[in-house]
């Protein structure tokens, strides 16, 4: 997520934060307007990232082993503007595969892994592009579709068809490819309610734990307000059921007690 003086622009990641946790948009969007204290990448962290790279780099050698020429579109120190340009001039020159290409189409702001070309006629000429993402996890989850569905949506406004395929490279090298029209219909109905969330002027939102919980910046903010709260979240290891389990059972000892805002009193 980022504003700059005339629009902000939001992110495949952005859409699979929003997914996991409406709260995490929430202060994502605070922190445009009003800069907020990040929490510190831990060592974990740290070490996900570079094994992505590292597996990010090993699918890239394997492509240029087999496909020879690879177009490198990584470029530090460029607007996105102009790796946009960049990456709609490799599109059109028809090469074999394309890395680390750039979508730009407001709101939103997109970087793909690969874009593979095949031999499905579009706007380009007798070829088009797929997406090809890579993942360090050992099967595909939910918001790895969500990131391909995005990107391939506009892929598509630039070639002028929608992708057939999408594909994710798994952490042991196997790849897995889904229909893209498959989850169009959910992807295109979750980003239209992260638009509607973003544009509120007025957001009710409260910190629910979830499974991004551990790696979010946004952490220990979260955590000060359960604290705060006396909230059951600081509990080790009770889940989101058992939370509002506990919650509705105390209202009913304490009728005086209120779980609106998922705080226990």
């Amino acid at each position: 997520m980022q504003k700059s003086i005339s629009e902000k622009l939001y992110s495949a990641s952005d859409l699979v934060n929003f997914a996991a946790c409406p709260h995490l948009t929430h202060l994502d969007l605070q922190n445009l307007d009003t800069p907020l204290p990040k929490a510190a990448d831990t060592e974990e962290m740290a070490l996900i990232q570079g094994k992505g790279f590292e597996h990010e780099a090993r699918y890239l050698a394997t492509l240029q082993n087999q496909y020879g020429n690879v177009v490198d579109l990584k470029q530090d120190n460029i607007s996105d503007s102009v790796a946009f340009a960049n990456t709609r001039q490799a599109l059109q020159s028809g090469a074999p595969i394309l890395f680390q290409a750039t979508f730009l189409n407001a709101p939103w702001v997109g970087h793909a892994d690969f874009l593979i070309r095949v031999d499905t006629p579009s706007g380009l000429g007798d070829f088009s592009y797929e997406v090809v993402d890579t993942k360090l996890a050992r099967s595909s989850r939910a918001k790895f579709l969500l990131q391909l569905c995005l990107y391939s949506e506009m892929l598509a406004q630039v070639q002028g068809i929608m992708p057939r395929h999408m594909v994710v490279v798994l952490g042991d090298g196997r790849k897995e490819t889904f229909f893209v029209a498959d989850y169009l219909r959910f992807y295109r109905q979750l980003k239209q309610r992260f638009l509607d969330w973003t544009v509120r002027v007025e957001r009710e939102s409260y910190p629910e734990r979830c499974e991004r919980c551990s790696m979010c910046r946004w952490r220990d903010l979260c955590t000060t307000r359960w604290e705060q709260d006396d909230h059951l979240n600081r509990v080790a290891g009770i889940t989101r059921v058992q939370a509002k389990r506990s919650l509705r059972k105390r209202s009913a000892c304490h009728p005086g007690t209120t779980t609106d805002s998922g705080a226990a009193h």
